[in-house]
């Protein structure tokens, strides 16, 4: 064994711990980032229908990743806490969900119609940290919370983002090309047939 073998293994069991139970879901979305010129998503946003590929929702969900983040830095956080997320089920509530997901966040999807009393109860029992929805209407009647209100409404996904695509998603594409063989020239055949 050479010293970079020795090196290399304390940060490879790591990695596989890093992404342990996740792989299936890292997979789908590194195969979504490669899919530049398909149309996977279409979504209607400002008043205007919008075709949107694998790489868009990528870059959707870095920005969403970014936001959640920057909004509660990691050094303030506490293990456990949750964004309360009140949603129609639209696009603008998925990527908000997936990038706090991926800003490492538990998320708690809340039907729009729960009241304010199981609201208070739900932010204490999952440690919520913010309150976001993509209801215009209902934000403006959620107030006396000790917690952000969010509204999400009104965010544009807009084709092309140029945001770069969440860090965990480069990390886990880089670990998959360092422990992944490289394919021989029969493989390669065997795919275009």
């Amino acid at each position: 064994m050479n010293d970079h073998d020795s090196v290399s293994a304390p940060a490879d069991s790591v990695n596989k711990q890093q992404f342990k139970g996740a792989e299936s879901f890292f997979d789908l979305l590194l195969k979504q980032s490669a899919k530049i010129n398909y149309v996977t998503i279409r979504t209607y946003c400002n008043g205007a229908w919008h075709q949107l590929s694998g790489r868009d929702f990528c870059a959707h969900l870095g920005r969403a990743t970014e936001y959640w983040t920057n909004l509660i830095p990691i050094s303030q956080r506490q293990y456990g806490q949750s964004i309360i997320l009140i949603g129609r089920n639209t696009y603008n509530s998925f990527v908000a969900m997936m990038g706090a997901v991926l800003a490492g966040f538990d998320v708690m999807c809340a039907p729009s119609q729960m009241s304010k009393s199981d609201l208070k109860w739900c932010l204490n029992y999952f440690k919520g940290v913010a309150i976001a929805s993509d209801i215009d209407e209902l934000t403006y009647q959620l107030d006396g919370f000790s917690v952000p209100v969010l509204n999400i409404s009104t965010a544009a996904w807009m084709p092309q983002d140029k945001h770069s695509e969440p860090e965990l998603l480069t990390l886990y594409r880089e670990y998959k090309t360092i422990h992944t063989p490289l394919t021989t020239t029969s493989d390669l055949y065997d795919e275009n047939n």
